[in-house]
């Protein structure tokens, strides 16, 4: 269960698992637009005011507050470090 105002981590799961090829360019703005807020909710969320699930996830997108040496952005969300298409330019 994703914490109030979050996307549940199966909608992130979901979201990655399908292709981008298979993806209207309206759907994939609009999950990297959902993505990004959410990174930026979950870097600004105190840990403490987070459940323990939400807690581990961003953890393991490096979406907690003061993380050092992490760029803005979620893994699977489209961020910098993805290795997304856009990247490889």
């Amino acid at each position: 269960m994703s914490d109030a105002g979050r996307k549940s981590i199966h909608t992130h799961l979901a979201e990655n698992l399908t292709p981008d090829f298979l993806k209207s360019q309206e759907k994939q703005n609009a999950q990297l637009k959902s993505g990004q807020e959410d990174d930026a909710i979950g870097r600004n969320t105190p840990q403490n005011e987070k459940g323990k699930v939400q807690k581990v996830w961003d953890k393991i997108q490096g979406n907690v507050p003061n993380a050092s040496g992490n760029e803005p952005g979620n893994i699977l969300a489209g961020g910098p470090t993805t290795g997304h298409r856009e990247d490889l330019k």
